[in-house]
């Protein structure tokens, strides 16, 4: 969603929250393909999403 308008998001808040929440999209594409998709996801798909997301809010 922050990719769609990224000039609303920073409008409103910092640009180091503006890239933690564009950051979490891969985490949300992995609930929506299991949710809406009925894909299977293993356990290492969300472990390496969730690390990544870490990783960047460490930096933040």
């Amino acid at each position: 969603m922050t990719s769609l308008c990224p000039l609303a998001y920073s409008a409103r808040r910092s640009n180091a929250e503006v890239i933690v929440l564009g950051q979490s999209r891969p985490l949300w594409l992995l609930v929506i393909a299991v949710a809406v998709m009925g894909e299977r996801v293993g356990w290492r798909r969300p472990l390496a999403a969730a690390i990544g997301f870490l990783g960047v809010v460490v930096i933040w």
